[in-house]
Order: C-alpha cells, then structure tokens, then sequence
C-alpha cells in the first residue's frame, strides 16, 4: 500500500506533488469562500464559473495515489492521466461557462460526460492506493486509453472554443478602434492560448511518463493556481464585458424611444467632432452604451447599410380595390386601410431617408477625423443626436470600424506617398494618421479591399 521514499530523488518528486495537491485545496478554498463586495450579493453573475473553478483546484486531491506510491510505475501512469483528463475536461467548461457561449450544453450533456470520468478516474485511484492487484494489467489500459479519447474529445472542443473567443476579441477591437496599438485586449488574446500548453504538457507527461518533466510541471502549475486566483477575486466578468453589455443594450433601447436631445439644448451631439455628453448624476454618459449590438448590423460590407431596411417593408393594398366602395359601407373601412398602409409607407420612407443621411454623415466625419491617430469608434457616434446613435452604430458595424478609418489613412498615403517620393514610410504613416509605420504595415495586411461607399468624394488634403 504505501511505499516510504527510499532516496533523495523521489522525496523530491513527493514534495512537488504535495505542494500541488496543497496549493489546490487551499485555492479551491479561498475561491469557494471569499467573494468580493458587494459582488457577493450576485455571485452567479458576477462570478458565473465559481464553482467549476473551485471543483478543478479541488481535483487535485485525485493525484493522492502518487504521494502514497511515489515509485510505482502505476501510480506514475494514473497521475498523469487524470491530470491530463482534469485540465482538458475542467478548462473547457470553465471557459465555456464564462463566456456563456455554449450555455445549454455546459449545463446539461457536457457537464456530464465530464463528470462520468472525473469519477471513474477517482474510483481508479482509490482501488490503485487500497488494493494495487485489483485491476489486471488489461483493464488499467482500457481505463487509460478511454480517459485519452474523452481528453482528446475535450481538447479538439477547446480548440474550436479558443478560436471563437479569438474571434470575438478580433471583433471587438476592429468594431471600436483604428489603431492596433490601442487594442485593449491584445495580451489577452495571447494568453488565452495558455490552456493549451498546459494540455500539450500533460499529453508529453502521459506519453513519456517522466517523473522529473511531472515535478516541474507539478510546481509551474501551483504557481499558476496561486496567480489565476489572486486575479480573479475580483469578477473580470462583472465589472467589464457583461456590465457593459447590459448598459450598451438598456441605452440603446432608451435611445430608440427619445429621438431628440434629452436636454433640449442641443449639447447632446455635437456638429463639429466635439462632445459634451452628460447624465443626470453630472457624470459622463458611456459613449459605447449607445452602440448597437453586432447582430443587428448587415452581414455584407459593400452593401449600404440602409438596404436592409427595404427587407422590412409593409405589403400594400391594390391600389385599384382600395378606391372601390361597397354598398354595404364597407368602402370607408377600405379607404381608412389604405391611408393607414400609405402612412406605413411614408414612415418606412422616412426611416430609409433618416438612415441615408445618418450613413453619409457617419462617411463625412470619418473623412473629416481619420487623421486623429487614436479615433475611436464612440468619437464617431457621439456626433449624432442619441435618437441617430443607434443608427450610426449600425453603420459603422456594417462597415467595420477599424476598416473604415484605415482605408482613408491607406488611401492617403497612396496618395501622400506620390506627391512626396523621398518621404520615408515613417513619415508617411504618420502624416497620414497611422501612429507609426507598424500600424500601417498592419492595416495593409488585414484590409484586403477598400468599400467604394467610404471612399466616395474623398479628397485628401496633401501638404
């Protein structure tokens, strides 16, 4: 049953995984239990993947069979695959759950076919520790080699999983800013690869079953523990995206129904590229809260985006049967519907001309601003009045803001570039709005083709 450290080597190799099964626990616990306020108050929103996080530190009690069985080639065998089995399977629930992109499955079919294993690999460990000669040779291999197709199944997920939140940052930085530099999620979209070399780790620990890579793995690992719970006592969620979100939603809603400045003294919007935005609390108002979601934009750059309001449109009467009259009276009723339908027409009208003339302005003011080498999307949108913002942040979704504005910086130093030959690329990208030529040697990488719409009328002025 337990196998007492013979030599300097394997004590050293115990003490490693000690302090990970230690360093779990007491993670495990401080996450459980302590919540900041007043968070504390909605911890399933501000905290949505609590429980998972504390579960996944808690599993690292599963190695425990190591710690009584240091030399045992079994032993060594189990520990590496139910770390392998607890990173990929754990990882991806976790992430699953905070980002809420797959919530239905979290909850319901692939929670279970994590837990299903986790306990398979727990019973495992408890007859390896008990009884060592319970399990054939046989048998603990057909264990090994299930717990590898259900890891493998759980990392092909969480690959498909990181590339959509790559995706997703990708998305909010080209929607919102015009200069790369200024992208605040850059280092995160790099680390949110870290996942995977952990797994690719795990995968070298199962495959060579090398007690020395485990050791080092075993404290990389409580020492990432120790980091990941220092940084999430406080929510990432609750405090950024989701709270932006729910005010970006409830404003934008507000702005549908107050179509003219709240205020009444026009200092709601401003016609020269400057803003004077402010709340009842006397604090400024969050520009992006007045953008739209995503969702609600056309799918196809180099259409304007005032077609899709011609989808919407209302089936008329024929003209011919609507100026009919029955004997019965009925021709009033007939009239009253076509006059209603004729309304309907006109409104829907108005709609598409408020929507032009929002599309051509939101092309003015870029053409104006795009020399301001950190535009933003929101110094765009806080030029309409709030009844227009949500129309201008459909436009500029449409377009793609990031897009939008560096085509007219690329365009300019085309232009720049011709009438000055000598000028050096640091000269032009500057001179044409970029922060420096790495910024432009960017944009030439990512925009591809340039929509005629943004570049229609656009003259430069080249000094």
């Amino acid at each position: 049953m337990i196998q007492w450290y013979t030599d300097t080597q394997t004590l050293v190799y115990g003490a490693c995984c000690l302090i990970m099964i230690v360093t779990g626990v007491a993670c495990a616990a401080f996450r459980w239990f302590h919540m900041c306020r007043p968070y504390d108050q909605e911890p399933s929103k501000y905290y949505p993947a609590r429980p998972l996080v504390s579960v996944f530190f808690l599993c690292q009690l599963l190695n425990f069979p190591f710690l009584l069985r240091p030399s045992s080639p079994e032993a060594v065998a189990y520990t590496s695959t139910t770390e392998l089995l607890v990173v990929s399977t754990f990882l991806t629930l976790i992430l699953c759950r905070f980002f809420e992109h797959f919530r239905r499955i979290t909850r319901q079919p692939l929670l279970s076919l994590c837990t299903l294993p986790v306990f398979v690999t727990a019973v495992w460990g408890i007859l390896l520790t008990v009884a060592p000669s319970a399990l054939s040779h046989t048998v603990t291999s057909v264990i090994r080699i299930a717990l590898w197709v259900v890891s493998a199944a759980f990392d092909v997920f969480l690959f498909y999983l990181m590339l959509w939140i790559a995706g997703q940052i990708s998305r909010y930085h080209k929607d919102r800013y015009s200069n790369h530099a200024d992208f605040p999620y850059t280092f995160a979209k790099k680390v949110i690869w870290l996942p995977w070399i952990l797994i690719v780790l795990r995968w070298v620990g199962v495959i060579t079953c090398n007690r020395s890579l485990m050791a080092v793995m075993w404290i990389l690992f409580s020492g990432l523990m120790l980091y990941y719970t220092i940084i999430i006592l406080r929510p990432q969620k609750g405090t950024l995206a989701h709270v932006a979100l729910e005010n970006e939603n409830k404003n934008a809603d507000e702005c549908e129904e107050d179509e003219s400045d709240p205020s009444g003294d026009g200092r709601g919007y401003c016609e020269d590229g400057q803003v004077e935005m402010t709340t009842s609390g006397g604090t400024h108002a969050d520009p992006q809260a007045q953008v739209p979601p995503r969702a609600t934009s056309s799918s196809n750059p180099n259409s304007s985006p005032t077609s899709t309001l011609s989808k919407n449109s209302t089936p008329t009467l024929n003209p011919t049967a609507s100026s009919t009259s029955t004997s019965d009276g009925g021709g009033d009723t007939l009239q009253g519907d076509t006059v209603a339908t004729a309304s309907q027409e006109d409104m829907l009208a108005a709609d598409r001309d408020k929507a032009e003339a929002v599309r051509r302005r939101v092309i003015e003011i870029a053409q104006r601003r795009y020399l301001e080498p950190h535009l933003t999307r929101s110094d765009i949108v806080d030029c309409f009045k709030y009844g227009e913002r949500t129309i201008a942040g459909n436009i500029i979704t449409s377009y793609g803001f990031y897009d939008m504005i560096n085509s007219l910086r690329l365009e300019h130093a085309r232009r720049y570039a011709e009438a000055h030959p000598d000028e050096t690329k640091e000269s032009v990208a500057v001179s044409s709005g970029f922060k420096d030529r790495y910024s432009m040697r960017y944009a030439e990488r990512k925009i591809q083709s340039h929509n005629p719409d943004i570049l229609e009328g656009f003259e430069p002025e080249i000094g």
